[in-house]
């Protein structure tokens, strides 16, 4: 069983699930269980065999009554040594990707569970050079045509904590939650492991104590101007939905207080690397309806909905976007802008950014 933490400063503490440490008992049972931890990065891990049979102080195997209980114990040993924190790397960044390259590498044919944010800071699985709206699909696709992924067939892979930012990084609201674990889950599969397994629930290890720095990955936020503003589509819808998230009135319910007074157009746009051009034509208009739909219901009058435009991937090749794929992010948005009115707006516009509240929660 090997036990790899990308342990940085930017996560949780490092904690194991009821299911990883039921499965750890169930090796118990054998008299030559040992779980291998990994900490760190690649070229920079530190590696730590312990025991999981319990043996006793003479060096043997305990078979008597305190099995069960010397069990426990290496049990708790194996959670506290991965809890404490690792080495500082030789450079900043949180790099899973690296440190399942060096599971697979020194433990071919392993159960290799990775205990990560998977918010990655290191390319290729930069997340600030991808984009929070870059396509799994298609980066897990690009990393195995360039020879980036592990060759993890014959592994059996388990991520914990995925999306779990914790100190310096911002937290994570649920749809990009929701797309680190869809990005991992695609890799993995790309990496032809024989089994992957997503524990997709919150951990709760506690802030860091590692002291491994990580550059932050910014959150999506709106880009305005004075007379329109571009919301990239991570703010608002889930990967090729055209179904608003609850999040979204974070950033809407600012442009639907200006939309009372002034006129709009809604646009969306797609990327041009990912699906046809019919396909990125409906799925654009429908993302434009639906952010009309909501502006509506937000309070904006029907009639100052001057129109609403699906441009799909209009000004957008797929070679420049497969050149930087950044850019995926970049044209995947929805516009919104305004024909000012007779009546000058009282005050400056205001856009919430991803960290406001939603004016609905309580």
């Amino acid at each position: 069983m090997v036990l790899a933490a990308t342990g940085t400063g930017a996560e949780p503490v490092p904690q194991l699930t009821p299911e990883v440490l039921d499965l750890l008992r169930t090796l118990g049972a054998r008299d030559d269980a040992c779980a291998v931890l990994l900490k760190g990065r690649r070229h920079n891990v530190t590696i730590t065999t312990m025991p999981i049979t319990p043996f006793r102080a003479n060096g043997e195997v305990e078979r008597g009554s305190h099995r069960s209980q010397l069990l426990e114990r290496n049990l708790r040993a194996i959670q506290e040594e991965l809890a404490e924190p690792a080495q500082p790397a030789t450079g900043p960044g949180l790099d899973l990707l690296g440190l399942w390259h060096e599971a697979v590498r020194r433990y071919p044919g392993s159960t290799i569970v990775l205990v990560s944010s998977g918010v990655t800071t290191v390319d290729p699985v930069d997340v600030r050079r991808l984009g929070w709206d870059a396509d799994p699909r298609h980066v897990s696709s690009m990393l195995r045509g360039q020879g980036w992924l592990p060759d993890a067939a014959g592994t059996r892979v388990t991520f914990i904590g995925l999306g779990d930012a914790a100190g310096s990084q911002p937290p994570l609201p649920p749809p990009l939650h929701r797309r680190i674990v869809v990005l991992w889950q695609e890799l993995c599969r790309a990496a032809a492991a024989d089994s992957c397994v997503v524990d997709a629930r919150r951990t709760s290890g506690g802030a860091p104590r590692s002291r491994v720095a990580v550059p932050v990955v910014p959150l999506p936020e709106p880009d305005a101007t004075p007379g329109e503003v571009r919301i990239p589509a991570a703010m608002l819808f889930e990967l090729d939905s055209a179904e608003i998230t609850a999040q979204a009135d974070a950033v809407l319910s600012g442009l639907a207080e200006r939309g009372r007074r002034d006129h709009l157009v809604v646009t969306g746009h797609t990327d041009a690397s990912t699906g046809s051009a019919e396909h990125n034509q409906r799925l654009s208009l429908a993302r434009a309806q639906a952010v009309a739909r909501r502006l509506v219901a937000l309070g904006v009058p029907h009639e100052h909905l001057d129109a609403v435009i699906g441009s799909g991937s209009q000004g957008y090749t797929a070679e420049s976007e497969l050149a930087d794929p950044g850019l995926i992010s970049e044209h995947r948005c929805v516009t919104v802008t305004f024909v000012l009115s007779t009546t000058p707006p009282e005050g400056p516009l205001h856009v919430p950014t991803a960290a406001s509240p939603n004016p609905d929660s309580h």
